[in-house]
Parts: structure tokens; C-alpha cells; sequence
């Protein structure tokens, strides 16, 4: 024992105790505790592979540290997925959490893992208690996966109803490009609306889809075929009609069906009726290439009689006839009027003559003298004397000097003149009133007087002729035929016609046209409000259905873990549906077998609810 420490020796080990030190030591190990470094040296126990290790109370060295520390990070940990597969990780080193496929997406959420379902799904299949869904389509499965009978699917090629009802199925649209399915209450209509085509006592039944009539038409037949058929053979028998002929050649068959025509192409005949009589007869004014009456004949050429006058349009030849009862002609410089023998004998003077056996005229000019010469000397002997110039009615006369510078009186009609009566073979006016009827240049004004005997006038897209009586009843007549509903057209006056729509009674075709337009409507309307209730129906339908597979998709799998109750808590989405789920599992102490339990709640309908069982075979 010293200042510096204690020594202790029993002769094989030695203990020094220092300041801050402790040495203890013998011939095999020596142990050294030093308060300086803060370090016990020298112990032998280095490493945990003896069989005594931690159960003698000893300090663990660290050697035996860095071992079981190594062994630590080697052994690490492990996690084992539902597939059984288990993934082995050393201490330090990263676990990926990541899903198996696109369905499941991971991320890191303030220090925590977040396992969500994806918003879009890519799967096999989904059995969503007993409704499977996978690439074949939407059918119902038994326990063992094994669709069950007569139950409905849908698929690429369509819905099988699987021998059941499709009920509630809104009316779908009838035209000729549609696709939609039609419901019963649609082919109900369709039936009963060709019962009513059929007619008579035509029965339908719509659970057979059988029309009955065993007398369609009053033919005795029970198809329209057959009653067709019948009378097809009736009217072919009727059809023989009857021969009609012209002048004895062109025979033709008539068929009772058939209608004859009177016509006339040239307008010289009219044709009309009057009921079912026919008159013929001849028009006022008539057009023909040539005329014979006895030795007259009229051609486009003029009036010829045989051995006798002719006018022609090279003039009239009189055939060394007399021309007689000629009205006075124009005496003027430029007439060219033809004079009759009283004009002539007023020209010569009263007492001049010229005898049918051509005697001499006598007298003329009342100047005694019997020759021209003489007549006009006798004349210029009495030029001194003044003469008078007067007009009469409808005339008048004016006064002018003429190139000799002797006096000319021109004599013409008046502007406005008045006549008893006034014969002319043509007459050229631009306004001629007849009493109350004034023809100008504008038209014709009838005078609300009758306008009789009118041709029939041409009626066509171009026509700007005058029509008769005749032809406006005829186009009438057509317009009531067409109209049907009993219209009729007499005695210038219109029934109107009757027209049976949709329960009303109306008697014009815009109100029956429109009341057709509103029935058509009211059904678009009827078929419109069927098809959005049940658009309604199969969203409702749709989005239950979403929501379930949604669920059965938010069921996630519990671990296996021996001896323990794992928990499990998912959620799933599908078609704008989502739910969430928890599932239990309880796996026995020696892992072969488990039971599992698990519920989901979706956001449309009811809760799914699953139990199963899982063991190993060996």
C-alpha cells in the first residue's frame, strides 16, 4: 500500500488499486478499469457462441456487441405478402411499398406510408357476391364459379336475359334509324294500330302476337293474302270490261275501272257532261284547213264560187257579176275604196247616165254638155263665181291654199263622232265601252255582266287563257275527291269534309292535320317520359352497381401472421362510386389455417359483408 495505491498479491493474481484505476490481472488475463478513458480492458468473454452466454450475469464486451450487432443487421426483418411470398430486409437498408399493378398506388403522407386503390381500375374480374364482372362481361356465378342457369349476362355481343323479364324498360324511339329496344306497351300499339289497319272484326292478341279475322273484307278469307288473292281473282273476271271502237275501227277494251275520254284536240267540237250525259256540240268559232258548202268552198286561200265571183288574197274577182249593193266608197286622193254607180252619176251631175247598153252620158256636171272638154270649158266660164265648203255631222273641214294658190278644202271625220250603227269587218280602238263592258288596252271589264260561251281555255303552268264554267266545276270535283271526308261541290258552293282524328271530329285539313301533329307529339312526348324514367332506372342501377364492385374492391387482405389477429382496412373506387372496408383475419398458433371476416359500405346501397376460411394442405 503505497500513496499511489493498493497492491494485493495472493501469488497467482494480482489486484492494483490506483487513483482513478483498477488492475487485475494473473498469469491468464488481465482486467483493467480505467476511470481516465472511461474503459473496462482485458475481459475475455468476446463472443456470444458460448453455451453459457447471457445467463452468468456478466458486462458484455464489445466484441460481443459488434457481434450481435452484425447479427441484427444481417438478420434484419422480414414481411410476407398474401401470396406467401416473404421479402427479407437488413437493418438500415429501404423497404419499396409499391403496389402490384396499377390498381394500387403508394406515397409517403406526412411520415406515413398511404396505401390507396387507383381511380381508375385494370382487373380480371370482380365477384361481388355471386355478380361476377371480367372480360366476357356481367354474369351470376354460383359458390364453385359456375354461372347460374337462366340467369341474365351481358356481354360484347349483347344482353341475355337469360329466359327472364326485362321489366321497367323505358319506350324507346320508332323511326327508321333507330336502335333502341321497344317496350310492351310499344308493341301492344303496334298490334292494335294494325288491327285497326286490318279492320273489321280483326281481334289481336298480345301474348300470342296472333291477329284473328276469319272474313277480312267480306271475302271469306282469314289472311289478307288470301283475301287479296280472292279479289284479284274477282277483278280479273271484272276486268274483261267492255270494246269501245271510232267509226266502226280502233277498237280498244275498256275496263270497268278504266275512263274514257271525249275530247277534242281542234276546238271546233265541245264536249262536255253533265252528270253521266255527254253532249257534242259545235263550237261558236271554228278553225278549218277547208269548207264546201255545194259550189262554195273557203280555204286559207279565200272564197271561191264555181263559175262565179271569187275573193282571194290576190283580190276579188267577180266573175263578170255584177258587184251590187256596194256601200260609197272613200273619193279621195289616196283611196282605194270602190265606188258604187250613184256615186259615179252624183259626180257627173244630175241627168248623166250611162245605160246598161252603154248609151251616152248627157249632162254633165249639170252643165248641158255632153263631153268632159266641154263640161269643164263650161265650168272655167263660171270660175269667178264663189263656192262653199260645209261640214256636216261628224265632219269637218278646213281650208287651205293649195299649190296652184287656189283654195283646198280638206274634208275628214271628226275626233269624237256619233253613229246609229257602224259595220266593219275589223275595228281598231284602245278603249271601246258597250253599255256597262269597257275594253282598253289594260283588259276587260265585264260590267258584272255574264261572259257566255267561253272555249275551254288551256290550263297549265304557262296558260293565260280564260276558263268556262265547265272546267272550274271539273277542277273542283278533282279537289273534292282528293280531299275525301265526304267533300262535295255543288251549285258553286263546298262541303266541307269530315276528318276522324285521334277521338275529334274536323272539318278542314289544317285542323286535322294539326290535330295528327298533336297526337304524334303527346306520344313523343309519352315515349320521351318512359325512356327517361328508365334512363333513370339503369343510372340508378349502374351506380349500385359501381358501388358494389367498389366495395368488394375496398376488402383488402389481413396478412398471415401465426397466432395472431391481423387487420386489414382498404377502399376502393369504381365509375365516380367509392367505399371502405375492413377485414380481420385470425391465423392459428401453427399457421395452417385461418378464418377471415371482413364488411364494406359503399356510397350507394347496402353493406357487403364476407366470411371465409383458408387453410394448408399438405
Amino acid at each position: 500500500m503505497s500513496q499511489t495505491g493498493v497492491n494485493i498479491d495472493d501469488g497467482t493474481t494480482q489486484t492494483q488499486l490506483q487513483a482513478g484505476k483498477l488492475v487485475v490481472n494473473n498469469t491468464a488475463n488481465t482486467i483493467t478499469l480505467d476511470a481516465s478513458k472511461g474503459t473496462l480492458e482485458g475481459l475475455t468473454n468476446k463472443d456470444t457462441n458460448s453455451a453459457d452466454f447471457a445467463t452468468q450475469g456478466r458486462a458484455a464486451t464489445e466484441e460481443q456487441l459488434k457481434q450481435i450487432q452484425t447479427g441484427l443487421i444481417d438478420s434484419g426483418f422480414g414481411l410476407t405478402a398474401a401470396d406467401g411470398n416473404a421479402v427479407q430486409k437488413k437493418l438500415g437498408e429501404t423497404v419499396e411499398v409499391v403496389g402490384a399493378d396499377s390498381n394500387i398506388t403508394t406515397k409517403v403522407d406526412q411520415g406515413k406510408i398511404a396505401i390507396e386503390l387507383s381511380k381508375d381500375l385494370a382487373v380480371n374480374s370482380v365477384n361481388a357476391g355471386g355478380t361476377l364482372i371480367n372480360s366476357d362481361g356481367l354474369s351470376f356465378v354460383d359458390g364453385s364459379g359456375n354461372v347460374v342457369a337462366n340467369s341474365p349476362s351481358i356481354s360484347k355481343t349483347g344482353i341475355n336475359a337469360g329466359n327472364n323479364k326485362i321489366i321497367n324498360v323505358a319506350k324507346g324511339d320508332v323511326n327508321s334509324t333507330s336502335t333502341d329496344a321497344i317496350n310492351g306497351s310499344q308493341l301492344f300499339a303496334v298490334g292494335d294500330g294494325v288491327k285497326n289497319i286490318i279492320g273489321g272484326t280483326t281481334t289481336y292478341d298480345p301474348n300470342t302476337g296472333k291477329f284473328t279475322n276469319n272474313n277480312i273484307g267480306n271475302t271469306g278469307e282469314s289472311t289478307i293474302h288470301d283475301a287479296i288473292k280472292s279479289i284479284n281473282d274477282t277483278a280479273q273476271n271484272a276486268n274483261k270490261g267492255w270494246n269501245l271502237t271510232t267509226n266502226g275501227q280502233n277498237s280498244s277494251q275498256v275496263k270497268p275501272t278504266d275512263t274514257v275520254d271525249f275530247a277534242n284536240k281542234d276546238g271546233n267540237i265541245k264536249v262536255s257532261n253533265t252528270g253521266n250525259n255527254v253532249t257534242v256540240d259545235l263550237a261558236k268559232d271554228i278553225k278549218v284547213d277547208s269548207l264546201q258548202a255545194g259550189n262554195t268552198t273557203v280555204n286559207n286561200n279565200g272564197l271561191t264560187i264555181k263559175d262565179g265571183p271569187s275573193v282571194t288574197q290576190d283580190g276579188i274577182d267577180a266573175g263578170s257579176k255584177k258587184i251590187t249593193n256596194v256601200a260609197e266608197g272613200s273619193i279621195a286622193q289616196n283611196s282605194k275604196d270602190a265606188v258604187n254607180g250613184s256615186q259615179l252619176h252624183n259626180m257627173l251631175g244630175d241627168g248623166a247616165f250611162v245605160g246598161g247598153d252603154g248609151s251616152t252620158i248627157v249632162n254633165i256636171g249639170g252643165t248641158g254638155e255632153t263631153n268632159i272638154n266641154d263640161a269643164i270649158k263650161s265650168i272655167n266660164q263660171k270660175a269667178g263665181q264663189h263656192t262653199t265648203v260645209k261640214a256636216g255631222q261628224n265632219m269637218k273641214v278646213v281650208a287651205s291654199t293649195n299649190s296652184t294658190g287656189g283654195t283646198e278644202y280638206t274634208v275628214a271625220t271628226t275626233d269624237d263622232v256619233t253613229f246609229k250603227n257602224v259595220t266593219a269587218q275589223n275595228i281598231k280602238a284602245d278603249n271601246v265601252t258597250v253599255g256597262d263592258v269597257q275594253i282598253t288596252k289594260a283588259g276587260i271589264n265585264a260590267g258584272n255582266k255574264v261572259i257566255s260561251n267561253v272555249s275551254d281555255g288551256a290550263v297549265n303552268s304557262l296558260s293565260k287563257e280564260a276558263v268556262n264554267g265547265s272546267q272550274l266545276n271539273t277542277s273542283n270535283q278533282y279537289i273534292t275527291s282528293s280531299l275525301g271526308g265526304g267533300a262535295k261541290y255543288e251549285n258553286g258552293k263546298f262541303t266541307a269534309p269530315t276528318y276522324n282524328v285521334n277521338n275529334g271530329t274536323y272539318n278542314n285539313v289544317g285542323d286535322a292535320l294539326g290535330a295528327l301533329n298533336q297526337a304524334n307529339i303527346d306520344l313523343g312526348n309519352k315515349i320521351e317520359q318512359v325512356f327517361y324514367n328508365t334512363n333513370n332506372r339503369i343510372d340508378s342501377l349502374e351506380e349500385k352497381m359501381s358501388a358494389g364492385i367498389a366495395a368488394n374492391a375496398a376488402l383488402e387482405q389481413a396478412p398471415y401472421v401465426p397466432g395472431k389477429v391481423s387487420l386489414a382496412v382498404g377502399a376502393g373506387y369504381y365509375n365516380s362510386q367509392n367505399a371502405v372496408g375492413v377485414t380481420l383475419r385470425k391465423t392459428a398458433d401453427n399457421g395452417r389455417w385461418s378464418l377471415t371476416s371482413g364488411a364494406a359500405i359503399g356510397s350507394q346501397g347496402g353493406a357487403l359483408v364476407r366470411v371465409g376460411v383458408s387453410t394448408v394442405l399438405d
